[in-house]
């Protein structure tokens, strides 16, 4: 288990929440809760409802979509990225599965209603997810772009 400064000090790393204050950062690390997850576990499947989001701490997670037999690969989130952020805020089901790569992971996992909660005393938190759904947006579309010109 990581103690509150360890998860500070973690939490500070993550690009995505680099320009919360450390109140702020102490805030999610408190609201947070620490999960292990085993090689090759499916952390969510797509479809299911979005009811947390996650940090990776450490191993790796594949997201994938499409049908069972011919799932591909859309990204592969190393430690101090986050998935499932999008979720929380639009409440509809995740767009895409999770499994947990070729080693065990460990996760912090945030749900909804902390991070409501959070979002609404602290603004800045709720502008910091909204930047990085911005960006994945971004990135989104410059890769439907690629693969259109190709």
């Amino acid at each position: 288990m990581m103690t509150a400064i360890e998860k500070l000090v973690f939490l500070r790393k993550v690009d995505l929440l680099r320009a919360l204050d450390a109140e702020q950062l102490l805030l999610l690390g408190q609201a947070a809760r620490e999960e292990s997850r085993e090689a090759g576990s499916v952390l969510f499947e797509e479809g299911d409802p979005g009811d947390e989001m996650y940090i990776v701490v450490s191993g790796e997670l594949a997201i994938l979509a499409g049908e069972r037999d011919q799932q591909r690969e859309l990204a592969r989130l190393q430690p101090g990225e986050i998935l499932g952020e999008m979720a929380l805020f639009d409440d509809e089901p995740r767009s895409a599965k999770a499994r947990v790569g070729d080693s065990p992971a460990r996760l912090l996992a945030l749900r909804r209603q902390d991070v409501e909660a959070l979002v609404l005393e602290h603004p800045p938190i709720a502008l910091t997810f909204l930047k990085e759904m911005v960006q994945r947006v971004r990135a989104a579309n410059r890769r439907a772009a690629t693969e259109a010109g190709t």
